[in-house]
């Protein structure tokens, strides 16, 4: 992409408003990164940090995003399956980069979907990171 396509883009995007409920489990680099950036773009979000556990009522809204560590994503997932708390309307993503959408897979049956979502940036530590989503 050029300079001037990447300005183009942008100039675009702004005008766009992402009317969306989006909750991020996970509230380290990258989840509160998108968090950041779903706000900046009108989307409704809730943060919640993986370690304070699952949470006590049912995930509602159109996108649960899981930015948890690739070793605790298959066990999230099936606790959340589990315990019932995503509703049947809410799409399911993760961002671990070395996973498919096979460490989700307790939550098809009780989701919208379920997919992977991988960040086209690293999130080094020490670095504050820029990160810029399009949504369409």
């Amino acid at each position: 992409m050029t300079a001037a396509s990447d300005r183009a883009s942008t100039k675009r995007a702004k005008g766009r408003r992402l009317h969306m409920r989006v909750t991020v489990i996970g509230a380290g680099k990258v989840g509160a990164a998108l968090a950041r950036e779903i706000r900046a773009h009108g989307g409704r979000v809730t943060l919640r940090a993986a370690r304070d556990g699952l949470p006590r009522r049912a995930i509602g809204g159109d996108l649960l995003v899981l930015a948890v560590r690739d070793r605790d994503l298959a066990p999230l997932a099936a606790s959340l399956a589990e315990a019932r708390l995503v509703s049947p309307r809410t799409a399911v993503v993760h961002v671990a980069g070395a996973l498919g959408p096979a460490p989700l897979a307790a939550l098809r049956p009780v989701s919208a979907g379920v997919a992977q979502m991988h960040p086209m940036i690293s999130f080094a530590s020490g670095v504050k990171p820029m990160l810029r989503i399009c949504f369409t």
